[in-house]
């Protein structure tokens, strides 16, 4: 388990200044993935939601970029959304299953390969900054 402190903590560590991810129990946060997601992005996805769930009670919806959900965003994988917001990782530079995480403003943005590197990427956000277990 973590705290919401521990989300505004790992968001500062990143360089994002002072989001606050949950609140009270409410979040502005979406989960965002590409169109046309693996089944691995999927899970991270559905992973994420359900660690941050567990956590705080705040149940971030999952969105398709497609569907431009207004608001702060979690974005998932390489994709539009990802590369709008200035995060584009070079894949030799990631190699089979890698992964970089950015903040760009309030957003924060795990951008990895298709088949593991993103819910490799998302285990690692919640372990290492979360906490989680």
């Amino acid at each position: 388990m973590f705290s919401v402190a521990a989300l505004w903590v790992c968001a500062c560590a990143l360089g994002a200044g002072e989001p606050v991810l949950v609140a009270g129990g409410v979040s502005d946060y979406a989960i965002v993935l590409r169109d046309g997601a693996t089944v691995s992005e999927q899970r991270a996805a559905t992973e994420l939601r359900d660690a941050i769930a567990a956590a705080t009670g705040a149940t971030l919806p999952i969105a398709s970029e497609s569907a431009k959900p207004a608001g702060p965003a979690i974005v998932l994988g390489q994709c539009a959304a990802a590369k709008a917001l200035g995060v584009d990782p070079a894949p030799e530079t990631l190699g089979a299953q890698g992964y970089c995480l950015r903040t760009a403003g309030p957003n924060l943005v795990i951008a990895g390969t298709p088949d593991a590197g993103t819910l490799y990427g998302v285990y690692d956000f919640l372990e290492t900054c979360l906490g989680v277990r």
